[in-house]
């Protein structure tokens, strides 16, 4: 997994700014232990914020990005 490409598209899916991003790690992990067939590719990604606009947004976000997952368009 590339740490600056994923990086990347997080904070284009999210909005945000390279400051606004603690150090990305990988954690090493098994593939026999996901619970499901095809993997997202693109890792996890918690957030932390303190602004109701900024949850706002992000819940928004995260709404729209499941839409067009959920309908196979990404």
């Amino acid at each position: 997994m590339d740490v600056e490409k994923e990086t990347e598209f997080w904070k284009n899916i999210l909005g945000f700014e390279d400051d606004q991003f603690y150090k990305p790690y990988i954690s090493k992990i098994l593939r026999s232990s996901f619970t499901y067939k095809e993997s997202f590719r693109h890792g996890t990604c918690s957030v932390y914020f303190g602004s109701v606009e900024k949850k706002s947004e992000l819940m928004a976000s995260i709404q729209a990005f499941m839409d067009l997952y959920l309908n196979g368009n990404i």
